[in-house]
């Protein structure tokens, strides 16, 4: 399971820390996955869920990542504390 890490874009609280392989977003928020550029094979939009899935074979489900407001929500990638935005 990866690594993640919600962080509130109203409030900058940590909502969540944990090793998952699913998270809900319930306000606008920054979900920080720890893995690389290099290890994400696909991003793809279904329904309202951000699916990423990586090389090493993890899947990573956001659900209710997408919504009207297209800036809501955003994807970093983490790697060696080294910040890489995920574009949608």
């Amino acid at each position: 399971m990866l690594q993640v890490q919600v962080v509130s874009k109203e409030h900058h609280n940590v909502l969540e820390n944990v090793q998952t392989n699913q998270v809900t977003l319930n306000e606008a928020s920054v979900v920080v996955i720890h893995t690389t550029r290099e290890n994400i094979q696909s991003a793809e939009r279904v329904g309202n869920s951000l699916i990423i899935k990586t090389k090493d074979g993890q899947q990573l489900v956001i659900e209710n990542y997408f919504s009207e407001n297209p800036d809501l929500n955003d994807v970093v990638l983490e790697d060696n504390n080294k910040l890489d935005l995920l574009r949608k």
